[in-house]
């Protein structure tokens, strides 16, 4: 179990045959850290989502991302091809065990490169883009994101899956106010 939070990814799709619900481990997962940025942090047991603003100026002096990616490949690895799989679902779930992080703003990107959890660090960190999906208030407990768009288009190979980047949203709730 992470120390911050732990990630489970749950895809619901359906064959000719039934619907069927799984949960997903990541095959990846990792942070990066502004405050070490030459840190690969792959064997820490915790995942972490930091954004602190520090002196006059405010600036950024600490920021932590965390990044997870998942297998969903496996679906078809494990299912004949004759029963076409159709994504009806995915969502992407946080549990928070950090009562000092409720009501931080928490977001969810699609990340847009490639990375490898035991070599990534901040200096080298993947791109990754904002969607509108994913943005909210973190509460106590299981905090759960729709991510069924993003998860269509990697399974339907529209777009690559390289994971997804989880990161405190303080800083565009900074922009917006």
């Amino acid at each position: 179990m992470k120390y911050r939070f732990l990630v489970i990814f749950y895809i619901t799709y359906s064959t000719i045959f039934a619907q069927t619900t799984q949960i997903l481990i990541p095959q990846d997962d990792t942070y990066v850290s502004y405050y070490n940025p030459t840190t690969n942090y792959a064997s820490s047991l915790k995942l972490s989502a930091s954004f602190n603003v520090c002196g006059a100026q405010q600036y950024a002096c600490n920021e932590d991302h965390s990044y997870v990616k998942f297998y969903i490949n496996s679906l078809i690895d494990y299912t004949p091809p004759i029963y076409h799989i159709n994504i009806i679902s995915a969502s992407l779930s946080i549990f928070c065990n950090n009562t000092n992080a409720v009501g931080t703003p928490i977001k969810i990107e699609k990340v847009t490169s490639e990375w490898q959890d035991n070599t990534v660090n901040y200096n080298s960190k993947p791109t990754s883009t904002y969607t509108s999906c994913c943005m909210g208030l973190l509460a106590n407990g299981l905090n759960t994101f729709d991510v069924t768009s993003i998860v269509q288009d990697q399974f339907q190979g529209l777009s690559p899956n390289y994971g997804f980047d989880i990161s405190q949203g303080l800083q565009d709730w900074m922009l917006v106010s």
